[in-house]
């Protein structure tokens, strides 16, 4: 049988965060027995010590209170703990080693709870992250994952604790970086670099990374759509988009083919140049004719000398010409004044 693999594409998701809510306050009795069972077979220190509490209070606020203060006085935070007993994990680690990460507490603290009576839940995700001030995209590593519990209480609803703030405030508010400094050899070295030169090579590159992810691998129908509602086009099927496709070919080609007419045409004979050959043509008649490679002033030299007579004429003619043609260019006064001059040339 041939074996799947899993095809793993980025994801991009636009967060809201609400600060003050309220979720789960009309619960189902079953919901709650199911937040309320544990193996009774298992660490039966920790389960003997919620038990007290609930004994002492029938206030789930300051069963959890009592909880956020245990953790609190001898407990650490790493995240290389000792090897804690496989059978009875939660009494090794609450009444022995006091040392552990974020799961340790969330789980123990959820045992502790149930164990009182107060309805609690294990909730995993991610916790802290950086900015890239390029992008401002929050970048979340596989080493900001978090855990804590939610508990609920009448009235309340399902309210977030988190034992770990007890222990490692410094965890919950920056991540494990601030409470433990740089995970990793890269993070190590670039925490290390005071100019920041570092830092922001790599804010760069996953700048670039995400781009590339954004407009080249994650380039999908729903990409496309955006990208036609954001040019003013609404929400698109693909017959849409095959008819805007269509209508923009014909339009670049249209263009192409303008310009490459416009491009490939004569050049357009401009007033200076058409009272030249007017000028030539009124000579060539009286057997002046200018050679194709005779220039300008080569010409008028030659017809001064055959033609004293019209010397005049034809150097004021011929310095207009060269002045509009090869010179500072001409007012289109000065072009009509040629042409006009051109017009009245009269060869005897």
């Amino acid at each position: 049988m041939r074996s799947r693999r899993a095809i793993v594409e980025p994801t991009r998701f636009e967060l809201a965060s609400y600060t003050e809510y309220r979720y789960g306050e009309n619960v189902s009795p079953e919901q709650l027995r199911r937040t309320l069972a544990f193996p009774r077979n298992a660490n039966p220190r920790t389960v003997a010590l919620g038990e007290q509490w609930a004994a002492q209070t029938s206030s789930p606020r300051e069963i959890v209170l009592k909880a956020m203060r245990l953790y609190n006085r001898v407990f650490t935070y790493t995240l290389e703990p000792p090897l804690l007993d496989p059978v009875n994990p939660y009494d090794d680690f609450l009444f022995n080693s006091k040392q552990g990460f974020c799961e340790h507490f969330s789980g123990s603290f959820a045992l502790l709870m149930r164990a009182a009576g107060v309805p609690a839940r294990v909730v995993t995700g991610y916790q802290g992250g950086e900015v890239n001030p390029i992008t401002r995209e929050l970048i979340v590593r596989q080493a900001d994952a978090h855990a804590w519990v939610e508990v609920w209480l009448a009235g309340e609803g399902w309210v977030r604790i988190d034992p770990t703030s007890a222990v490692s405030p410094l965890r919950v508010e920056g991540g494990v970086n601030a409470a433990l400094g740089p995970i990793g050899t890269t993070q190590a070295i670039i925490s290390a670099d005071k100019l920041g030169i570092l830092s922001n090579l790599r804010f760069m590159w996953q700048a670039m990374n995400s781009r590339w992810d954004t407009w080249v691998v994650g380039y999908n129908a729903q990409r496309q759509r955006q990208f036609f509602s954001q040019m003013g086009f609404g929400d698109v099927d693909w017959r849409t988009l095959g008819f805007y496709l269509m209508i923009a070919t014909f339009v670049v080609g249209g263009a192409v083919s303008l310009g490459l007419l416009v491009r490939d045409r004569p050049a357009r004979i401009d007033a200076s140049l058409l009272a030249w050959n007017r000028f030539c043509a009124k000579l060539a008649t009286a057997g002046l004719a200018r050679a194709p490679h005779e220039g300008p002033l080569d010409f008028l030299a030659r017809v001064r000398a055959a033609r004293p007579d019209l010397a005049e004429d034809v150097e004021d003619i011929t310095r207009r010409y060269v002045q509009a043609r090869y010179g500072e260019g001409a007012t289109r006064d000065e072009l009509r004044e040629l042409a006009r001059r051109a017009r009245a040339f009269e060869v005897r």
